[in-house]
């Protein structure tokens, strides 16, 4: 269990509640996932997700993407929310998330594995349901 809601677990609280890498990564995306509004949500329900393709690396076996969400108040990044949740590391630019694969759709891999963890109906569907600019 967390400490409080706003707590981030270190390793002190890992041995403290018994936690292995795995259990403190599940936690980790417990927090992730509370930590994401109903706004955000209804936005990415209507299919308001937004991409931006960084960059590629010189193998092509990894890219560099930003995550934003259409809302009312403009375009909202998401890549710390879908980094804590699918345990993505940042690109080594500082910007957008660093995704490891090719030979498919990379892009909806992620959203697809992230709306999945995050409890979304209907995932696939709106996993394609994207923009690129």
């Amino acid at each position: 269990m967390l400490k409080n809601s706003k707590s981030v677990i270190t390793s002190e609280d890992s041995r403290e509640f018994g936690y292995t890498s795995a259990g403190r990564e599940a936690a980790m995306s417990e927090k992730a996932i509370s930590a994401l509004n109903t706004s955000l949500i209804k936005s990415i329900k209507k299919g308001d997700v937004y991409v931006n393709h960084i960059s590629t690396s010189r193998s092509g076996m990894s890219r560099a993407f930003s995550f934003y969400v259409l809302s009312k108040d403009g375009l909202i990044c998401i890549n710390r929310e879908i980094g804590s949740v699918l345990g993505l590391d940042s690109a080594k630019n500082g910007r957008g998330l660093n995704v490891v694969g090719c030979g498919m759709d990379m892009v909806f891999a992620t959203l697809y594995s992230f709306f999945k963890n995050i409890g979304l109906k209907n995932y696939p569907h709106l996993a394609n349901n994207y923009k690129l600019i």
